[in-house]
């Protein structure tokens, strides 16, 4: 900001950011977020539609988290020009459910790894009384358990053949069932806890939710359903940042240089959605 604008190569530019602690470029997006979770304490729930503002002051934080592989490095590079293509490895977004602003980013250099991954540090992240929602690649019982026994909550889709028994019928319907089950009937290390299974009719297909939220007065049978619906709004966070902000273009050929720009890019996307 005191200094003139000067021409550099784009060599020289990739060099400088395999040197620049990436580290630096997250200290401020962790700082970024505070800063402005810190100015919407008292405006947030005027951003949240009327019929979820009851489900938002049950709990302390509501989030969505899920992973996306980032695009290939630039094959201009010279080191990559003899190569196959190069992915840039993923990244794990959490993201607040009705205002998208970001919470968390984490970063692997390996495109490969699964969702799980992060699990550890997702639990810990989420605050005492949190909801968090999440597709079926976090599929864990021992993850479902650790969320009851700490406190927190979680929402997501039964996989497909996990065996459960049911416990109890909280309320059935024509089109919906909304029931406690026992998971992992069959299983030498079932899931410990009771989990709460809301099954509903959509169009051709039965649907299927799980979540440890028992009571139905807390979160009802079709918030279940809306807020999973709502999952998805997490793709709007993704297609910013990839497609108008740049990041689905990575630039530098180095993995230092490749988590300066998605930190970067996400201080910017956190400003502009605020």
């Amino acid at each position: 900001m005191w200094a003139k604008a000067i021409q550099v190569s784009k060599q020289a530019l990739s060099k400088r950011l395999q040197t620049l602690p990436a580290q630096l470029i997250a200290d401020i997006f962790a700082q970024t977020l505070d800063s402005i979770q810190n100015t919407q304490k008292l405006s947030n729930l005027n951003l949240v539609p009327a019929k979820y503002q009851t489900v938002v002051k049950s709990f302390s934080a509501i989030w969505i988290a899920d992973g996306s592989t980032l695009e290939a490095l630039k094959r201009k590079l010279k080191v990559f020009q003899d190569k196959k293509q190069v992915l840039g490895g993923k990244m794990m977004m959490v993201v607040q459910m009705f205002t998208h602003q970001p919470v968390k980013v984490w970063y692997s250099e390996n495109p490969r790894n699964n969702d799980k991954l992060w699990c550890d540090q997702l639990l810990d992240s989420l605050p005492m009384n949190g909801l968090l929602v999440f597709d079926m690649g976090f599929f864990k019982f021992s993850w479902f358990d650790q969320f009851t026994e700490s406190q927190k909550y979680f929402l997501t889709r039964l996989r497909e053949k996990t065996s459960y028994q049911v416990v109890k019928t909280l309320s059935v319907g024509l089109y919906f069932r909304d029931q406690i089950i026992e998971m992992g009937e069959y299983r030498s290390n079932p899931c410990q806890h009771q989990v709460r299974l809301v099954s509903v009719f959509w169009g051709q297909n039965w649907y299927y939710y799980i979540t440890n939220v028992v009571d139905p007065r807390m979160l009802s049978a079709q918030q279940v359903c809306d807020l999973y619906r709502h999952r998805w709004s997490i793709e709007d966070a993704f297609g910013i940042t990839k497609r108008l902000l740049g990041l689905s273009y990575l630039w530098v050929g180095d993995c230092n240089g490749v988590q300066i720009q998605l930190f970067a890019t996400w201080i910017f996307y956190a400003v502009l959605n605020d």
